[in-house]
């Protein structure tokens, strides 16, 4: 490939590739170094290849090896440095086991503690020298060696009995708010067992890093590793007498809760069925042909989008941005947002996780090239598996560049093809393609005066489902996050799961018919552009 070319895609891929390794090694400086290797094997590669069809996963199977190797060297480098500062194992012959007992126990002690049990027995320091080095007094040192002999006595004789095997699982880990010029998304943050116990830990009552470790089973030094990250980021905060408190809000399923909460659903996407339905129908029983495409002039699968379109955009009265913004936690090099997430019910599998998952999405491009906007709604309704919104702008061009003719069925374009169809974007009629989602020359704006204005009657339910939700979920959640429980909660009147409430009830009363099998990837998707496809 000729430097030209590799220049480009090097240029466009750059913060995804730090963004990559800063997601997987959380530490500023590591990322540095790990993206400008990627950066190094990437722009080689690409200058000793001939043309590759998909430059996305090309790059990131290259970022990924590059992460193997780094991880490896990392890995060497630190199991070099503890052989050099502890004492070998071949040096206690038959006493290896007590050995190894004795470190493990160590490894459970607090930060200070280690330290002072370290200089003292194994550097032969003197009392008052450990307190002029740690800067506390004697009788500080004194007391953390008295609690250190009794915490490895214990610890010591615990004979295998160090782990829990209960840990619990967070779910549907999201953020209200910006992933940062980077994107890092909170989910990158939780990806060990570890992390997620320590922020469930101390979520309802705050709590030292020895008090986690011992609730957990795991030894303090790898909770406070953990807890160096979580505090950096703001995930939790620490509070006098050295308590943490976590700053993910954490939802605990419940099945009382539950049933609250679903009647509510039930009942209120009833008054929308009443209220609203009738009046969107009309609105729509006549749309015009050449401002609204939608696939094989299938109204049915228009009303679908129209009808959470709808929600999304007229039964929202009250400005949440505003409110949420007053709870925003800012992520040091991240964004800043709220971070959220579901502990996952006991003995129930992530199969269900479609169930429960609902998303929202606007994604725009720069409107020299690329002048579309596009609304999508995901949720069980859907056959959507890619959750992923990293390459979803990616997704769009291709649609906008299938739309405006840019692509053709060649061998360059192959890929592009068969990307836009396994993502249901496109499907074959007759001896061609046509887009496969609805599409409209109408500005945002311009779409959403079609839609029939809302009644005050509607307007007076929306203050009251969120009084009604807000008191059923504060009963759920610490005090310290009723706050945020109440503004995450603001509109719940357009929110998703209403939305899939009004689609059932409409399918139960024939007003909508099931989706077919080629427009469940692509349901719930409205294209803003100046392009419209041939009907």
């Amino acid at each position: 490939m000729d430097k030209i070319k590799s220049d480009k895609i090097i240029t466009k891929h750059i913060k995804k590739i730090y963004g990559f390794s800063l997601s997987k090694t959380k530490n500023i400086y590591l990322a540095e170094e790990l993206a400008s290797r990627i950066t190094f094997e990437a722009y080689k590669s690409l200058l000793n290849s001939d043309e590759v069809e998909n430059i996305d996963g090309y790059i990131y199977r290259i970022s990924q090896n590059v992460y193997n190797r780094f991880m490896s060297e990392e890995i060497a480098e630190k199991v070099l440095s503890e052989k050099t500062i502890e004492p070998s194992v071949e040096q206690y012959d038959d006493k290896e086991d007590e050995y190894l007992k004795l470190r493990n126990a160590i490894a459970y002690l607090s930060k200070t503690q280690r330290e002072v049990v370290v200089m003292h027995y194994y550097d032969k320091k003197k009392i008052k020298d450990i307190a002029k080095k740690l800067c506390i007094s004697l009788e500080n040192v004194k007391w953390h060696l008295f609690e250190a002999r009794n915490k490895l006595k214990d610890g010591y004789s615990e004979q295998g009995n160090l782990y829990k095997s209960d840990y619990i699982k967070l779910i549907n880990i999201a953020n209200y708010g910006s992933p940062g010029p980077l994107h890092i998304e909170v989910p990158f943050f939780f990806t060990s067992t570890l992390s997620q116990n320590i922020v469930y830990s101390a979520y309802e009552k705050a709590k030292t890093a020895m008090e986690i470790a011992k609730e957990l089973g795991v030894p303090a030094v790898f909770v406070e590793n953990e807890v160096e990250h979580l505090i950096e980021s703001n995930f939790m905060t620490m509070s006098v007498g050295n308590k943490l408190r976590t700053n993910v809000f954490i939802d605990k399923p419940c099945t009382e809760k539950a049933k609250k909460i679903d009647a509510i659903v039930a009942k209120y996407a009833y008054k929308i069925y009443e209220d609203y339905i009738p009046e969107l129908l009309k609105a729509i029983k006549h749309y015009d042909r050449e401002l609204i495409y939608t696939p094989n002039s299938d109204v049915n699968f228009l009303l679908w989008a129209m009808v959470c379109y709808a929600c999304y955009k007229k039964l929202a009265f009250k400005d949440k941005t505003t409110e949420i913004i007053k709870h925003i936690q800012k992520r040091r090099y991240y964004g800043e947002n709220i971070a959220l997430a579901t502990l996952e019910e006991p003995n129930k599998h992530t199969s269900n996780e479609k169930e429960m998952f609902i998303d929202e999405n606007f994604w725009g491009s720069p409107p020299d090239f690329y002048p579309y906007e596009t609304w999508q709604f995901t949720s069980k309704l859907d056959d959507r598996s890619d959750r992923s919104t990293d390459w979803m702008y990616n997704q769009f061009e291709s649609l906008y560049d299938f739309l405006a003719g840019r692509i053709t069925k060649d061998i360059e374009h192959i890929y592009t093809y068969k990307n836009l169809f396994d993502k249901g974007f496109i499907i074959s009629k007759e001896n061609s393609e046509v887009a496969n989602v609805v599409i409209t020359k109408l500005s945002e704006e311009e779409f959403s005066k079609i839609l029939p204005s809302v009644s005050a009657h509607l307007k007076e339910l929306s203050g009251q489902i969120d009084e009604e939700q807000f008191n059923i979920l504060k009963k759920y959640v610490p005090k310290n996050m009723h706050d945020i429980c109440r503004a995450i909660n603001i509109n719940r009147l357009a929110a998703g799961d209403i939305r899939v409430s009004l689609i059932e009830l409409l399918l139960k009363n024939n007003i909508l018919k099931p989706l077919k099998k080629n427009q469940r990837m692509s349901v719930n998707t409205i294209m803003f552009n100046g392009i419209l496809p041939a009907t």
